[in-house]
C-alpha cells in the first residue's frame, strides 16, 4: 500500500533526490531504504538511541557518547533540531547548553551554516 509523506525540509529531499540519481533508486525507494537503515540504527545493541534523544533533551552530557556512530546521529539530530522553527527547548536543555557554551563545550553554526564548535564559533566572532 502506497503512502504519502510531506517532508517540509527542502534539503533532506535534495539530498534524497540526488542519491535516488546516484543510486539508480527512485525517490521513494531511497527515502524507504534511508529509513530502514534509520530503524536497523535504532534497534541496534551496539547504540543507544535513548541516550541520544536524553543528550538532545539536555538531561546528559554529549560526553556520555559512546561510539561514532552515536555521534555522528547525535550531531546529525542536534543540526536537524537547530533549523526547525517549532523545536522548543526547555529550561533546563537551555541552561545546560548555555553552560557547555560558556566552557567552549557546545557548538554553533558558522556563515556557511556548518556546525561547528563552540570554540572555533567563538574565534570566528573575535575576528568579525
Amino acid at each position: 500500500m502506497a503512502v504519502t509523506i510531506k517532508v517540509s525540509d527542502e534539503q533532506i529531499v535534495q539530498q534524497v533526490r540526488k542519491e535516488s540519481e546516484l543510486m539508480s533508486r527512485s525517490i521513494g525507494e531511497q527515502a524507504a531504504h534511508w529509513m530502514r537503515i534509520g530503524r536497523f540504527i535504532e534497534q541496534s545493541p551496539l547504540f543507544d538511541m535513548a541516550k541520544v534523544k536524553a543528550i538532545l533533551q539536555g538531561q546528559l552530557s554529549p560526553d556520555q557518547l559512546a561510539s561514532n556512530e552515536e555521534a555522528a546521529v547525535y550531531l546529525g539530530m542536534f543540526e536537524a533540531d537547530m533549523f526547525n522553527e517549532n523545536t522548543g527547548y526547555t529550561h533546563e536543555q537551555q541552561a545546560f547548553y548555555q553552560q557547555r557554551q560558556q566552557r567552549g563545550l557546545g557548538a554553533g553554526v558558522d556563515s556557511n551554516g556548518e556546525v561547528i564548535t563552540q570554540a572555533e564559533l567563538n574565534a570566528t566572532v573575535k575576528d568579525e
